[in-house]
């Protein structure tokens, strides 16, 4: 099941494509986005290349599998050559942020640097600037256990989106996740960090 389910999901492409981010983020509202603004740009640029598949067709497969957080994480990687940035110190506007691939950020903690910490601050991001963009970035809420993830024999239970787009280097990422399940040994937590950008 999973390269089959690999490579459906890599060639997905809905048909009539819906594209709920468009046009170009404020610069003010850039300079809001407390993880920089140069972050917030690259991830609505990101945001803007998926394709979501129109309401009619969320429970035809692969649109149904959903996607995880993990997935989209590292999508937005590969596409941006950024991550998330981690928190070196401080709370809210204090807050001190090193590059998530940069050495400095090798020497913390590996549970800074896991799937599912980069997975719950790429969410917490996307939040963050559908609120100063006054956007729904996505067609749906968040869920748990996303079936996509299932299908390439991940045992735990990924965050993620009851419906899934087609996203830009989709076989790149599809690859890279699906090494990323295989390494975690049958490990039901994504404790593993991100694969480097390729």
């Amino acid at each position: 099941m999973g390269d089959e389910a690999r490579d459906a999901m890599s060639t997905y492409m809905p048909t009539n494509p819906v594209k709920l981010v468009t046009g170009i983020l404020d610069e003010d509202l850039c300079k809001c986005f407390l993880m920089g603004s140069h972050l917030a740009h690259k991830m609505w640029i990101w945001l803007s290349m998926l394709d979501w598949p129109p309401e009619e067709s969320w429970n035809t497969p692969p649109a149904s599998w959903a996607i995880s957080f993990l997935e989209l994480m590292i999508n937005f990687s590969q596409c941006s050559g950024m991550a998330i940035p981690l928190t070196l110190e401080g709370k809210g506007s204090t807050k001190t942020y090193v590059p998530y691939f940069s050495q400095e950020a090798l020497m913390l903690p590996h549970t800074k640097r896991a799937g599912s910490h980069q997975s719950l601050a790429l969410r917490k991001a996307i939040q963050t600037i559908q609120t100063l963009s006054k956007t729904k970035v996505f067609p749906v809420d968040t869920k748990k256990g996303c079936f996509s993830m299932r299908r390439l024999h991940f045992k735990g239970d990924a965050l993620g989106l009851a419906v899934r787009p087609s996203i830009p280097k989709a076989d790149l990422t599809m690859r890279l996740v699906e090494k990323y399940v295989t390494a975690l040994k049958g490990a039901r937590g994504l404790n593993l960090p991100l694969p480097d950008i390729v």
